[in-house]
């Protein structure tokens, strides 16, 4: 989607208060889910089905194994970019998450929606990716001491669980 809107009205950055206005534009086919993070998802898949389809969709078309391989490196962009040791300035290792009492006011702080995005879904658009492409940006990652700041950060904003499917998924 990040692609594709960019493409349709000629901008490369975008600015949320328009991205906002095209998804309210286009709120028969995406909505943002409250639940997630407020990140953007279709309605239905056959809108998927649609993009997907260059002879019906014609200018709007879009690649989608393009489209996750940019979202992959995009991801690891803004992680090695934001993450680094102690993210939220915790005074203590020692003290567990459920005790820090103004936790949720730093990771709002210190964790932008864009880094919690990549840090739990870039495994999602690697599944949909060509791998050997962003396999050598993967490897340069999980080499650097950015995949401990990675699972830092997956335990301050409760995404632990991806963590470990994602290690799951990149070693098998």
């Amino acid at each position: 989607l990040y692609d594709f809107i960019p493409r349709v009205y000629g901008q490369m950055h975008f600015p949320k208060e328009a991205l906002e206005e095209i998804i309210k534009d286009l709120r028969s086919v995406l909505y943002e889910d409250k639940s997630k993070g407020d990140i953007i998802r279709v309605c239905h898949p056959s809108f998927l089905d649609f993009l997907e389809n260059l002879d019906r969709c014609k200018e709007f078309w879009m690649n989608s194994e393009q489209l996750h391989q940019t979202m992959v490196e995009k991801c690891f962009i803004i992680m090695n970019a934001t993450l680094r040791f102690n993210i939220c300035g915790i005074e203590s290792s020692y003290a567990a998450n459920a005790d820090i009492k103004d936790l949720n006011q730093r990771i709002k702080d210190k964790i932008p929606e864009s880094l919690q995005y990549s840090c739990l879904y870039w495994t999602t658009h690697y599944t949909e990716a060509n791998r050997e492409i962003v396999q050598q940006r993967i490897t340069e990652f999980f080499q650097s001491m950015k995949v401990l700041h990675w699972l830092e950060a997956l335990s301050l904003i409760e995404g632990v669980r991806n963590g470990l499917d994602a290690l799951r998924y990149v070693s098998g």
